[in-house]
């Protein structure tokens, strides 16, 4: 219930539309790894449909107050309680089917689908899979975020001791009310994320090679998952790091991510660090 009674960590990024022209870099790879920790913690438990469940966590809600307005448990209901599809021809989907939350004043368009290579839309044995495409729209009178998936979106396979986590490719555009674009970020694996454990309590994330690219502001960074720890009471990493380098205006070799708790961590880079609250990952 707890998961059905929250928001969307990225409508706090719709969020920032009203009170920013241009996002930090920093934040914004920090935030796209908060989705694909949360993306694999529900995938990881597919045949549920925890991949749409929407949430904002306490520590973003003050985003909310710059869009001009505020969304709590009974306004989201309208969208939280979408339900996924029974599994018809390997596959399942939620339809948003134009909700509204805040009050009508932000309408949740579009759905999300969990396609299967089960028939029976199962993660039971390994090498079974799934693949998630998103192609839903969150729009108010301060702006919109498109989220699609043009190269294939997030897929897990299972393994003997875990999953294979790879990114085909992840769309996020933020607009402001006048149709422009504020912030365009596209995330993908160039190499193939190890998972071992098959539940919270025994996940750890290594390896592969993470690429998130902003393209608005031109600039890219390639990261790879160190020892991401979770527990069995957060959709994230609750320890561990990835690090790699940026290139674009600013040029750094030294870029890390620390995870310090359920949905906070330090990013660091030529010489500065901020502490950043992921969107997306909450108690849970």
């Amino acid at each position: 219930m707890k998961q059905a009674l929250q928001i969307v960590g990225i409508l706090a990024i719709l969020g920032l539309s009203a009170c920013a022209r241009g996002l930090d870099d920093q934040a914004e790879y920090a935030q796209a790894v908060g989705d694909v920790m949360s993306s694999m913690d529900e995938s990881s438990g597919a045949t549920s449909g925890g991949f749409a469940y929407l949430r904002v966590p306490g520590a973003v809600r003050e985003r909310y107050l710059f869009a001009g307005f505020w969304i709590n448990e009974a306004q989201a209901a309208s969208c939280a309680l979408q339900a996924f599809s029974a599994c018809s021809s390997r596959a399942r989907t939620r339809s948003f089917g134009n909700c509204t939350l805040a009050g009508g004043r932000v309408t949740l368009s579009g759905s999300v689908t969990l396609s299967f290579s089960d028939a029976g839309c199962s993660m039971t044995v390994a090498s079974n899979s799934v693949t998630r495409t998103a192609d839903f729209t969150i729009s108010g009178s301060r702006g919109s975020l498109t989220v699609s998936a043009p190269g294939g979106g997030q897929t897990v396979t299972r393994t003997s001791s875990g999953f294979d986590y790879s990114v085909g490719g992840m769309k996020r555009v933020l607009k402001d009310s006048d149709g422009e674009t504020i912030a365009d970020v596209e995330t993908r694996t160039l190499s193939t994320i190890s998972v071992t454990g098959t539940s919270r309590s025994d996940r750890v994330m290594n390896g592969g090679q993470l690429e998130i690219k902003n393209l608005t502001r031109g600039t890219t960074a390639v990261l790879t998952p160190s020892n991401l720890t979770w527990s069995s009471s957060c959709n994230c990493a609750v320890s561990g790091s990835l690090s790699g380098s940026t290139t674009g205006d600013e040029s750094f070799d030294d870029f890390t991510i620390t995870i310090t708790g359920c949905g906070t961590a330090n990013v660091s880079s030529g010489g500065k660090s901020e502490d950043v609250d992921f969107d997306r990952c909450t108690g849970v």
